[in-house]
């Protein structure tokens, strides 16, 4: 802490913020699955209305900058679980023995 400088070692917030701000934020199933979606459809929303607004002015620049956010975090986010997905597919083939594959059994058995 002593090597940095004072503006750096007074910048963490401290009591109850810092308890908020570090506390871990649990949304329903449904709702973490269609974030990524919601993103994307979020950012093609304000690419549309920046492209067909009438008296585009001061506003389409920040419709622009939303649309490319939110379109960036979309992607970003499905990709970001699409590779999450297919390590931990990876490690549960490899962990088991070769030779093995997955069978489901008949329905009803």
């Amino acid at each position: 802490m002593r090597n940095r400088p004072a503006t750096l070692r007074q910048s963490s917030p401290k009591g109850p913020l810092r308890r908020f701000l570090s506390r871990r934020l649990w949304l329903p199933g449904t709702l973490y699955a269609a974030l990524p979606f919601l993103y994307l459809l979020l950012g093609a929303g304000a690419l549309a209305s920046g492209i067909y607004i009438p008296d585009p002015g001061w506003i389409i620049s920040y419709l622009l900058l939303i649309s490319a956010i939110c379109l960036h975090g979309g992607i970003w986010l499905m990709v970001l679980r699409r590779r999450r997905r297919h390590a931990r597919l990876r490690r549960i083939r490899a962990q088991r023995p070769s030779g093995t594959a997955i069978t489901r059994s008949p329905a009803g058995l």
